[in-house]
């Protein structure tokens, strides 16, 4: 064993980090606030009732701190006390379970308090990636964890005599179960993935423990936690058989959302995405291989000591230079930001398990597979490997980014090897190692991430340092200057120009965060397209707003109110074409301005009558007049929703890419692709305009570059985007 010493000044420095990062991450929430995912994030907490029905974790939030109106700083606390206290149960209870085991040597209290703070800084590793307020990805990371944190806990008790070993195990499985229901209302599809996998979980483990009986009440009682979840939420919230009934008709109507395509998709994804990892570099499986055959055989090749340690020595030296040359292979990539560092975490995992080969004679392994409880340990090594993987479930994001947000449970893993490492060796000096060269990679993760790299916000932390006065919903936060300025235009027309009123209805595309910042409320959900003319026709027809004769609409150079949407807004009493005037356009940079469109009995009469503004249709006459790529986009856009093919999607994709609009060309060609998987003129175009898009992340273009390539050999794609 370690000594007292090194391992209390071990814990102590992951004690310190932690509490650094939590203090710069504290320091940093008022600073910055992206309008596009934050501010739909945002839209959803302050709204609740008018979202999306596969979303219902906003209603518990309004349950309990609806008194309090908090604003966009207060659900940022909300988020990080929610990560500490995730992070604080899944460390408890995998503390609960190395305590249990006497092999691992360590008591619960020695476990937690190096846990704890390793735990944490794994799951900060989500504030260096997306949307930094609380959103329904960060909360499904916090429902995994205290999820996570529940599984072992009952693991641990359920091979105890007794009826302490019973209490705690329903206990357990009755919080597991309403638990789930959360991770249901947040992302349903981690939920059905988490349930793929723990349902066997609990079945093996009986099994191994030869009480197969006892699983069956295990289930029951995981039901009676979520029957308890299911009653609240019908007795407080809403009709859950309604709440049920909306969500399959919404499945229906969101384009991408059908939940056998989203999950076989995302199944055939993470198969290819461990291919492609197992494939990343040939170097780093035969370095560890070469290490543990030398750490093994040299006993064999000679009697002699020095050679036996030197052989030894050789072997620690190849491990470090593979771990050197997985550091240079991934940050030689870029930003720790990158979404090429999932690939860091996979083989470092790779590299603990080989170091643990290596630290183990054959007698031990002998001896390890006659233990009890092996197979208990690879059902949970298994079960955490999967996490990031269920949590990523049915995201439209790249699969790279999104599991980096649950590395918590590779974290997890690479404790359990270092616990088995020290059991065997008798000491943690190599664990504390391993443990500590994965906090530092993952310390300096958060820290680039979070300081310099806020999603959609442009520059450091530290160029946020405007603020405004009078917006209750964002009371201390600070904006960079350019998007303090655009916010200020919109607010001083729509004030200044209309007899607009809190709470009145906007819709403004792509920008759901400039509705919060007026304080207004979009119908049905705050995320807008000019491409979703279904899913937005369904949001119309489902609102509660009974005001709708004030709407307002913000919509960006390049997007338009399509024929088809036109129709819908008729059906319930909005003209938009014939009552409709260009309030103002603001110019956004880059060439482009956000047009600003209100009904004319909003519009202040004094204002109307001593300016000439431009009705809806007039406008919509000269943007197409100005540019035939516009007036050809009109008739595709209506005709793409109308009847939807491989070809018209990839033909409104060309004629976006044409005008320079790569968002929505990016959008159209994945339309394509949704379509069509092997979809292959639409894969080269997606490749090529993610190369001309403002894109940030290499790694994303060259996986669009890849699979392009791979289906169409002779789409040309520079040789850069391809290594």
């Amino acid at each position: 064993m370690a000594s007292r010493t090194i391992t209390l000044v071990i814990t102590s420095i992951y004690w310190i980090v932690c509490l650094f990062i939590t203090g710069l991450i504290f320091w940093g929430l008022n600073k910055g606030f992206d309008l596009t995912d934050e501010g739909y994030h945002m839209m959803n907490l302050a709204k609740p009732d008018e979202t999306p029905a596969r979303f219902q974790y906003q209603h518990y939030f309004n349950q309990v701190l609806g008194f309090f109106n908090l604003g966009i700083w207060g659900f940022k606390i909300v988020r990080l006390l929610l990560t500490l206290i995730g992070s604080a149960i899944f460390s408890w209870g995998l503390a609960q379970w190395i305590g249990s085991l006497s092999k691992f040597k360590q008591s619960f209290k020695q476990a937690f308090l190096l846990i704890f703070p390793f735990i944490t800084m794994a799951s900060f590793i989500s504030y260096s990636l997306q949307p930094r307020t609380l959103s329904y990805n960060n909360l499904t990371l916090i429902a995994l964890l205290i999820a996570s944190g529940l599984v072992f806990f009952y693991v641990k008790n359920s091979r105890m005599p007794g009826e302490n070993g019973v209490r705690n195990n329903r206990i357990a499985l009755a919080a597991l179960g309403w638990t789930w229901l959360f991770l249901f209302f947040c992302k349903f599809t981690s939920a059905i993935s988490f349930a793929i996998m723990f349902i066997p979980l609990v079945f093996f483990m009986r099994w191994n423990h030869k009480n197969l009986k006892a699983a069956a009440g295990d289930y029951l009682w995981f039901g009676l936690g979520l029957l308890i979840g299911i009653l609240h939420y019908h007795l407080t919230i809403d009709s859950f058989f309604t709440w049920f009934a909306d969500l399959k008709e919404e499945m229906g109507m969101v384009q991408g959302h059908n939940p056998e395509r989203l999950l076989g998709a995302y199944l055939r994804n993470t198969i290819n995405s461990c291919a492609r990892s197992m494939r990343f570099s040939y170097v780093l499986w035969f370095l560890p291989i070469l290490a543990v055959a030398i750490e093994r055989n040299i006993h064999r090749i000679s009697s002699n000591e020095r050679l036996i340690k030197a052989g030894k020595m050789v072997a620690a030296l190849i491990f470090l230079g593979s771990f050197t040359y997985l550091c240079y292979r991934v940050l030689g990539r870029g930003q720790y930001k990158n979404r090429f560092l999932p690939l860091f975490y996979f083989w470092y995992l790779l590299l603990a398990g080989f170091l643990v080969l290596s630290n183990l004679s054959l007698p031990h392994i002998k001896k390890l597979f006659k233990t009890r409880y092996v197979y208990e340990i690879l059902m949970l090594l298994v079960f955490l490997l999967g996490v990031p993987y269920v949590g990523s479930a049915g995201t439209n994001n790249p699969l790279s980014l999104q599991v980096m947000q649950y590395m918590f449970a590779w974290f997890g893993i690479v404790y359990i090897l270092s616990a088995i490492i020290a059991g065997f060796r008798k000491e943690w000096n190599l664990s504390y190692v391993l443990l500590t060269a994965l906090g530092i990679f993952c310390t300096a993760q958060v820290f680039h991430g979070y300081f310099y790299c806020h999603q959609r916000v442009k520059g450091d932390i530290t160029v946020k340092t405007e603020v405004f006065d009078d917006l209750p919903g964002a009371n201390n936060i600070y904006f960079n200057k350019e998007r303090f300025d655009l916010v200020e235009k919109v607010r001083n027309a729509v004030f200044t120009k209309t007899n607009y009123q809190a709470n009145d209805p906007i819709i403004a595309f792509h920008l759901p965060g400039m509705v919060y910042m007026l304080d207004g409320v979009t119908p049905g959900d705050s995320w807008y397209k000019s491409t979703r003319t279904t899913a937005n026709c369904y949001n119309l027809r489902k609102t509660s707003l009974k005001n709708l004769e004030r709407l307002m609409f913000i919509i960006p150079d390049g997007q338009f109110v399509i024929p088809g949407q036109v129709a819908c807004l008729k059906d319930v009493g909005v003209n938009y074409m014939e009552d409709y005037y260009l309030l103002e356009s603001i110019d956004k940079g880059g060439g482009k301005a956000l047009n600003i469109f209100a009904p004319k009995n909003l519009i202040k009469p004094d204002v109307f009558a001593s300016s000439d503004f431009m009705s809806a249709k007039d406008k919509k006459q000269l943007d197409l007049g100005r540019n035939k790529t516009l007036r050809k986009i009109w008739k595709m856009e209506e005709d793409v929703q109308r009847r939807p093919s491989v070809k018209k999607f990839l033909n409104l994709g060309l004629a976006y890419k044409e005008i320079a609009e790569y968002d929505d060309a990016i959008n159209a060609f994945n339309g394509a692709i949704n379509m069509n998987e092997t979809a292959k003129r639409a894969h080269c175009e997606l490749c090529n305009t993610y190369i001309v898009s403002d894109e940030e992340d290499l790694d994303v273009i060259k996986e669009a570059c890849a699979k392009a390539k791979q289906l169409m050999p002779k789409c040309k794609v520079p040789a850069k985007y391809l290594d």
